[in-house]
């Protein structure tokens, strides 16, 4: 774990003692180096989607969204022009891939909400 980045800093409010030998960054310095980079090789892990524990949070990251706006009547969906196919083929293959069964329960909540107006006409 270095204390200096390995090249210029190209952000101006990044200073070289926030920035490891790996790029990692340190924001304000409060965490120590090795928690940063354990944290960014979960985000990475995240990021690629190839483990179970990756494909299972990347389905709860996408539900939320579609939680929220189903609560609030379709929320930004009718705000923003966004449709029902839109939205299904959007989230429907991490929620599905990572926890069917939470693809099961919003399922008919997506249909529900279809039926309510809660999105916008699709573009079809």
């Amino acid at each position: 774990m270095g204390t200096g980045a390995p090249g210029p800093v190209k952000a101006p409010h990044l200073t070289a003692e926030l920035i490891s030998d790996s790029g990692t960054i340190n924001p304000g310095g409060l965490a120590p180096w090795k928690t940063c980079d354990f944290l960014v090789s979960l985000w990475k892990e995240f990021d690629a989607g190839e483990s179970y524990e990756a494909c299972f949070a990347k389905a709860i990251d996408r539900s939320m969204p579609v939680l929220l706006n189903l609560n609030n009547n379709g929320g930004s969906w009718g705000e923003n022009g966004v449709s029902y196919e839109r939205v299904v083929k959007r989230v429907q293959p991490e929620i599905e891939g990572g926890c069917p069964e939470l693809w099961e329960y919003l399922t008919p909540q997506l249909e529900a909400g279809r039926h309510k107006g809660s999105f916008a006409a699709s573009a079809l």
